[in-house]
């Protein structure tokens, strides 16, 4: 900030008091990182980085929700919603939607809330963005805890506590605070044995039938989401294929296609279904009933 300020450049100043903020923030000093977000946006009057006064503006209307001003934050946020459709940044757009969603939490509308959490979380998932995630899924253990569903809210925190765990990271201190209350709450209703089982399947839980369960979607509407366009018809020959044990050269060979359309075939599968490796894909399509079919037949030879 200092060398920013000694250079003078408006807009550099704005990017470290930003970033500043964000460090001033995350360790509760909310008054200090107030002064340099609305320090950060006066310097940006006028600037033609509109992408970056909306970065500081959902700053700010994380800091009004964190302190309760939830109306305030409400009307920041929608805005930056706005823009990041707008601009169709997706990963952009999830990220103010994750905002949003508190706020919307803090103002009693929890289905406003699971809405906003739910889409953030199906483009988070696309993404394989983690810190997404894990924001999301502990945000819906929130609705599902302020609905009543506590044995819901108790899998998704032991899904949360997991992921954070195994990926290193972690959810921001004040949703930290807020799940810990709400599901000792659940907790405390539900009853030591029904408690510990929901958390242990919660725990048990694969990444990928945890995103399905915390996006809501059981069996029957992942298969239909299959049928209607999840994944197109090559895709499903690629995932049977993988079902069927046949490496990626295999399949180029059994599909006619080249081996590196085949390895751009997988990932964007994986990234579609939200899992890592090819055992998950391959588990998925048992799971759905994708079966290699008339696939399992041998190319015909060539009459050449």
């Amino acid at each position: 900030m200092a060398v920013a300020r000694q250079v003078g450049d408006a807009e550099l100043i704005a990017h470290t008091l930003r970033g500043a903020g964000v460090v001033y923030h995350s360790v509760g000093d909310l008054d200090v990182a107030a002064r340099m977000y609305e320090e950060a946006l006066s310097r940006l009057k006028g600037s033609h980085d509109l992408r970056l006064a909306i970065e500081v503006k959902n700053q700010l209307g994380v800091l009004a929700t964190e302190r309760g001003k939830y109306q305030e934050g409400l009307a920041i946020l929608m805005d930056c919603v706005a823009f990041g459709r707008s601009e169709s940044d997706e990963p952009s757009t999830a990220r103010f939607l994750e905002s949003l969603a508190n706020a919307q939490f803090g103002l009693g509308d929890v289905d406003a809330a699971a809405a906003s959490w739910k889409e953030s979380l199906a483009t988070f998932r696309g993404l394989n963005d983690a810190f997404g995630i894990i924001w999301c899924i502990g945000g819906l253990a929130l609705v599902a805890a302020a609905r009543g569903d506590d044995e819901r809210a108790l899998r998704l925190e032991a899904v949360v506590i997991r992921l954070s765990r195994e990926w290193s990271l972690s959810a921001w201190s004040l949703r930290i605070k807020q799940l810990d209350e709400a599901c000792r709450l659940a907790a405390a209703r539900l009853g030591t044995r029904k408690s510990e089982s929901a958390r242990n399947d919660g725990e048990t839980m694969s990444t990928a039938r945890a995103l399905d369960y915390a996006l809501g979607e059981d069996r029957q509407q992942a298969v239909a989401a299959t049928d209607t366009g999840l994944l197109s018809r090559r895709e499903r020959d690629v995932v049977a294929l993988v079902a069927g044990g046949m490496t990626n050269r295999e399949i180029a060979e059994r599909l006619f296609i080249a081996e590196r359309t085949a390895e751009g075939h997988l990932e964007r599968i994986r990234n579609k279904l939200g899992v890592r490796s090819r055992t998950e894909v391959a588990t998925w399509a048992v799971e759905h009933g994708i079966l290699a079919r008339g696939l399992d037949k041998k190319p015909p030879g060539s009459s050449v």
